[in-house]
């Protein structure tokens, strides 16, 4: 099978809705379910990842489903980081990929600080604290005495130890917003209305893989850990459930062999706008480990920068060209915007047009500075 790195983009383009931005009440939803989660390590960054992928979008379309009862939960998932996912899927993609290995991780620190086993931990202290919490929400502050209290009970040192990343990562607790500037925690079931049973975990890694293979594919082995930190026994078992819905085969000079659902090889996708905006840390920037699927590698460290830094992007003609930044200022914003290479006066205008969309989308009045220099080794404002 031949396919081109247009062909790739344009179906990895569509596929996180950025070529075919959508509308509706359900959009939020729709557009976390398309891209297999929405990176939101930074909460209010992530606004600006839906408003890329949804006509009309007001910060509010997420917040109405990101509530109690709602179709967006935001908890730890892929890779450990705060996602925001859909709640029908919250099973998934917290018990499916990283979430044994970071288990395990709990596992050693309670082992020093004299903490009884896992199972035993969920028993004797989880289960009585969570069922203390029921209904309501509670801040890292407010966790902490009602854990000590059953330390306490069981001869073991209190204060050490609050148990929420790791109730977080068994599926039994959620991000719950703000109380204040504190963050807040709600048992996974409350905010979950009729969450049932949790699956086994090898179903979980199972449907995270069947997900994200038929949204992003074809990919590599390699694209697969990069993005589910799976170990490598999680993908060869996840792998082998999958064998009779997969193809695998090499495209290209690629050495190992890529990845797709059979039934999604032969489709063809409309092309990407002439402009996209996308903010830092956007799940497209996450979603392979080979980023030559929308950008120029040449320009690899000018986006994904020391420290984990995942600058915002601008994609013309589908692929990264340009970084850029907000630099605020008394009276208005000024972005910023950096180009790899010369940019036409055409595609100049249809990111400055694009950039007048976000400010109008920010409540901002923007302008638009193209610059050169070495500000791209400094840090991002």
């Amino acid at each position: 099978m031949k396919m081109t790195h247009s062909d790739l983009n344009r179906r990895l383009l569509w596929s996180h809705c950025l070529s075919n931005r959508i509308d509706g009440s359900d959009a939020p939803v729709k557009v976390a379910d398309a891209c297999c989660g929405i990176q939101s390590q930074n909460f209010q960054e992530s606004f600006s990842s839906f408003w890329a992928r949804i006509d009309g979008f007001h910060n509010n379309d997420v917040m109405s489903e990101l509530k109690r009862g709602g179709g967006l939960v935001r908890t730890r998932a892929v890779r450990g980081t705060m996602h925001t996912i859909p709640s029908k899927d919250y099973y998934t993609y917290v018990l499916g990929g990283a979430g044994e290995r970071f288990l395990s991780w709990f596992d050693n620190i309670a082992k020093q600080r004299n903490y009884p086993g896992r199972v035993e931990r969920s028993r004797l202290i989880y289960k009585p604290v969570l069922e203390e919490i029921k209904g309501r929400a509670v801040t890292k502050e407010e966790m902490q005495p009602i854990v000590s209290a059953k330390a306490r009970i069981l001869g073991l040192k209190e204060g050490v130890w609050t148990g929420i990343g790791e109730m977080e990562f068994l599926g039994l607790l959620v991000y719950a917003g703000k109380k204040g500037s504190r963050s807040s925690y709600m048992r996974a079931d409350d905010w979950i209305p009729g969450l049932k049973a949790p699956p086994d975990r090898q179903t979980c890694n199972v449907e995270l893989l069947r997900g994200y293979i038929a949204r992003h594919g074809p990919v590599s082995r390699e694209d697969i850990v990069y993005w589910a930190f799976f170990s490598r026994q999680q993908l060869d078992n996840a792998l082998a459930d999958l064998s009779s819905e997969i193809v695998e085969f090499k495209m290209g000079g690629s050495k190992s062999p890529y990845i797709d659902l059979d039934r999604n090889i032969d489709r063809r996708f409309p092309p990407p706008p002439r402009a996209i905006v996308l903010p830092k840390y956007d799940s497209l920037m996450m979603t392979l480990r080979d980023k030559s699927r929308f950008m120029d590698m040449r320009y690899y460290k000018r986006v994904f920068h020391d420290l984990g830094m995942v600058r915002p992007t601008v994609l013309v003609d589908g692929f990264v060209a340009a970084i850029w930044r907000r630099v605020a200022k008394k009276k208005r914003t000024s972005i910023e915007v950096h180009a790899f290479k010369k940019l036409d006066s055409g595609a100049k205008e249809t990111v400055e047009r694009k950039f007048s969309e976000y400010g109008e989308y920010t409540g901002l009045d923007v302008s638009v500075r193209w610059v050169r220099g070495k500000w791209i080794h400094q840090p991002s404002r």
